[in-house]
């Protein structure tokens, strides 16, 4: 866990930062005890501004889900929303998944999928 002090940089600079090291790691009011995401500067639950960052269990439920059907241009992808067991609800995608996988209620682990300039939080079903 680090205090929001230790650090200059923005909320996002500092969830990218944790990410480019391979962490997924969300904010937690020290007020109301709550994780929050997005990364913001302050709480969306009691507005207060003293978190830390803790790292997320990366498990979930999926909440729901919609197709992007491929264009000339772009392959096809889903766009799922994930209530973390966290106590967030993200939205991400789910890796190696038809439409036939995705079904409201299934389990899922977050992974930090690494991109040549960037990383993200994405997706797998959790073995049953």
């Amino acid at each position: 866990m680090s205090k929001v002090s230790d650090s200059p940089a923005s909320p996002e600079a500092r969830f990218q930062a944790a990410l480019a090291e391979g962490r997924f790691e969300v904010q937690w009011c020290t007020a109301c005890a709550r994780a929050f995401f997005f990364p913001r500067t302050h709480c969306p639950h009691c507005h207060g501004a003293d978190h830390e960052w803790r790292t997320s269990t990366g498990v979930g439920t999926l909440y729901s889900h919609s197709e992007i059907p491929a264009t000339s241009k772009t392959p096809g992808r889903n766009v799922i929303l994930v209530d973390m067991d966290d106590g967030f609800r993200m939205m991400s995608t789910l890796l190696d998944a038809g439409s036939a996988d995705l079904q409201i209620g299934l389990r899922v682990r977050a992974s930090v999928e690494r991109l040549t300039d960037q990383a993200r939080v994405v997706f797998r079903r959790m073995a049953t």
